[in-house]
């Protein structure tokens, strides 16, 4: 598994888009107010996915032995 440096991606996390999706739907039937909580909760998701994205291409490209499990929850 190990042997040349190669990172290897087993899992890769999509939570995010989901969660932006749904909350989008939401948009359609909020009231104004709500609305405006929205869209802050979409800037700052649509952030976060973009800096997610940014880290991910990194490790990718890093060269270094690694296994990356994104979006991996542990109970």
């Amino acid at each position: 598994m190990f042997g040349a440096s190669k990172t290897i991606v087993m899992k890769k996390g999509n939570e995010m888009a989901k969660q932006i999706a749904a909350i989008e739907a939401m948009r359609e039937v909020a009231s104004s107010e709500v609305n405006r909580r929205i869209e802050n909760d979409l800037r700052q998701l649509r952030a976060g996915e973009a800096g997610e994205s940014r880290v991910m291409f990194e490790l990718e490209n890093s060269h270094l032995d690694m296994v990356i499990l994104q979006d991996l929850y542990l109970e």
